[in-house]
């Protein structure tokens, strides 16, 4: 998929050598730019918009993890199939829950810290950090078979 093998801009593109899970999880920034393009190269949609990815409302991140997982089969099992429709995940609460949950999975799949917080997310606050998470998971879901 675009945006994983590839090096970043400026380096060197006769070097082939694929890129190690380590790397791929340091190369993650708090750039939409980034996080669009790693999107890009997993789902159609949700589009992820600079619009969105500055300020992303959770239907949107809700969108996004789901078709990550329908996409690439990561995280499959972490969510009850109520937790899987959004209509069903729209109180607080449930949202809360519902980003721990992907949180937690990319973090221990991964073994690195998010720094991503469900409740500053829910309240629409640290974009960037959110921007970080997406990116992680999107390395998390091109790298780690799921058992």
């Amino acid at each position: 998929p675009a945006g994983f093998g590839s090096p970043p801009k400026g380096e060197n593109l006769n070097n082939l050598e694929p890129l190690s899970l380590e790397d791929r999880v340091a190369a993650c920034n708090q750039e939409p730019v980034r996080t669009r393009e790693m999107m890009e190269g997993i789902i159609a949609k949700p589009r992820c918009s600079d619009k969105l990815l500055r300020k992303p409302p959770f239907r949107f991140l809700h969108d996004i993890v789901m078709a990550v997982s329908k996409s690439t089969g990561f995280g499959v099992d972490v969510f009850s199939d109520e937790e899987k429709d959004s209509s069903n995940v729209t109180d607080k609460a449930s949202k809360l829950v519902f980003l721990e949950k992907i949180i937690n999975h990319v973090a221990s799949s991964l073994n690195t810290v998010v720094h991503a917080r469900p409740i500053k997310i829910v309240a629409g606050l640290e974009p960037e950090n959110t921007c970080h998470f997406l990116q992680l998971l999107a390395v998390a879901s091109n790298c780690i078979p799921e058992q």
